[in-house]
């Protein structure tokens, strides 16, 4: 886990990080940032930068900052196939996560996601998760990205 040292974040191996979020330096975010890292970081990293062509950022992601019931919707059933963040586009599968995590879980961890690193989107909160899952309780299958694109068309909440 990272130490915060006044506007920076020293990580693990000693390397600092630009403290640029509310996330990294409000003590309330720590259990919420040790469970991002428990669940996510192995392939999103400890800083939201993803890896390769395989893990899209979450770091300044449009879908991460989107109306919640997006980010929701990922962490519930999955993505799979291509992924266009930031310009660059990534192929792989995101497993499904909502028999694994409950409501408030997937709540803290996309609240930690949505104010760190520079994201702009606002808390989720438990209630939020429990409606995009009984709205979503039929669905077998992982998203699509213009399954997701259609999604926040009509929320009229991805921007760029």
């Amino acid at each position: 886990m990272g130490l915060v040292l006044g506007a920076l974040v020293v990580g693990c191996g000693g390397r600092q990080e630009p403290a640029d979020d509310i996330a990294a330096t409000d003590p309330s975010f720590l259990p919420a940032r040790s469970e991002f890292r428990m669940v996510c970081a192995a392939c999103h990293g400890k800083m939201g930068r993803g890896a390769s062509t395989l893990f899209p950022p979450l770091r300044g992601s449009p879908w991460a900052s989107a109306d919640p019931g997006i980010p929701i919707r990922i962490v519930l059933h999955g993505l799979e196939g291509p992924l266009t963040v930031q310009g660059k586009d990534y192929m792989n599968r995101m497993a499904p996560l909502g028999d694994r995590l409950d409501d408030e879980r997937i709540a803290r961890i996309l609240t930690y996601v949505r104010a760190s690193w520079g994201n702009s989107g606002g808390p989720v909160t438990p209630g939020n998760v429990a409606a995009v899952r009984r709205e979503t309780a039929g669905r077998d299958r992982p998203w699509t990205e213009p399954e997701l694109r259609e999604l926040a068309a009509a929320s009229d909440s991805l921007g760029g």
